[in-house]
């Protein structure tokens, strides 16, 4: 059983050690180290547990061997392993933060893949939950964006496996009907895209990024907000949505934003 302990405790070492490569988590296999470190952490805390469980059993069933040298032996090998089972986890927890897998939990919302921290997909279901109010614009999203994911920056990316809606700090702070028709935005912008290529699979950038395209896009998240604020179930809360509508508005006039490079787009 002690084999089998440091077995594992070696487990935690080659999975610390996926980080020593400057990756990002788009070019490793984060799944795999996701389970790995549920693996190594599971294993890591029951043979821990049972091999000083065991010992304070020995104890109880013999007391007449508390005081011999034997014993002192024994609760010293147990903090020596209460000691190695701390630093395994601290080594899993220090993998998890590194390739943020505390947000990679995902669900399924709305015909939506949802993926990040459970703070952040309660606050997205939320979110499609309002835009539901405005349903064809909820259909239109549900076509173009296949998933929403808790990120660095704020964005849509169409060059991941799947048309994946990123938001960055936006989220934590944002009002859940801004966020509804932030998602409308984006799904206009992943429209645009897809409806940008050729017969060969060519894709025109200026068709769906730049001034004009923002346009068209902020253009369609008024549109969003204004059938939220007719809704039946918004009529005490007008006000609140108008101010976002009025705020688009002077956006639209000359949008500027876009022009932040994405590495900067921490809203």
């Amino acid at each position: 059983m002690i084999n089998n302990f440091g077995k594992n405790l070696n487990k935690t070492e080659e999975i610390k050690n996926l980080s020593e490569f400057e990756s990002t988590p788009d070019t490793l296999n984060i799944d795999k180290i996701d389970n790995s470190c549920i693996e190594a952490g599971l294993e890591i805390n029951q043979f821990a547990d049972s091999i000083i469980n065991e010992g304070a059993e020995l104890s109880a069933h013999f007391p007449e061997i508390k005081d011999c040298f034997e014993t002192e032996s024994l609760e010293e090998i147990n903090q020596e392993i209460v000691n190695l089972k701390q630093e395994a986890n601290d080594s899993i927890a220090w993998v998890k933060e590194r390739f943020n897998l505390s947000k990679m939990e995902k669900e399924i919302f709305l015909d939506i893949e949802i993926q990040g921290s459970e703070e952040f997909r309660e606050k997205i279901k939320n979110s499609l939950k309002f835009l539901s109010l405005a349903p064809e614009k909820l259909d239109f999203s549900q076509k173009y964006i296949k998933r929403i994911q808790e990120w660095e920056h704020s964005g849509m990316n169409m060059f991941k496996d799947k048309p994946t809606f990123e938001i960055g700090e936006l989220w934590k702070n944002g009002d859940e009907v801004y966020l509804a028709s932030g998602i409308a935005h984006d799904a206009y912008h992943s429209f645009l895209c897809e409806n940008s290529q050729d017969a060969e699979g060519n894709i025109s950038a200026k068709a769906f990024t730049g001034k004009e395209a923002e346009k068209k896009c902020l253009a369609f998240q008024i549109d969003a907000l204004d059938k939220i604020k007719k809704s039946d179930y918004m009529k005490d809360n007008q006000e609140i949505v108008q101010e976002h509508i009025d705020g688009l508005k002077e956006h639209l006039i000359d949008p500027t934003y876009q022009d932040i490079p994405y590495e900067e787009r921490n809203w």
